[in-house]
């Protein structure tokens, strides 16, 4: 490397040396997204859920799909009741915990 007015060049070895590591980078880059997106169009999804998962799925409670879409038909014309005091207890007693 030569040094001039406290600047370093680089020889053309190294410049050469350089690009063709550059070149290579990106070669074996751009192999591994290519590789990478093939076996991902290939793959199949999978999920696997814990035992812990399992039972906690199956303890939740049954939904009352009616009253669920009574209050979704409420809320949509305007019709439910909202009770702000009541909401306002109940999230100043969760903050206070």
């Amino acid at each position: 490397m030569n040094k001039v007015n406290g600047t370093v060049l680089a020889t053309p070895r190294v410049a050469n040396a350089t690009a063709k590591n550059d070149e290579q980078l990106a070669a074996a880059n751009a192999a591994k997204r290519s590789g990478a997106a093939e076996k991902a169009a290939t793959s199949q999804p999978s999920v696997q859920l814990s035992a812990m998962a399992s039972e906690a799925t199956s303890a939740e409670a049954p939904v009352d799909r009616s009253r669920v879409e009574a209050i979704r038909s409420a809320i949509a014309s305007g019709n439910y009741p909202v009770d702000a005091a009541a909401i306002a207890d109940r999230l100043l007693a969760f903050e206070r915990g």
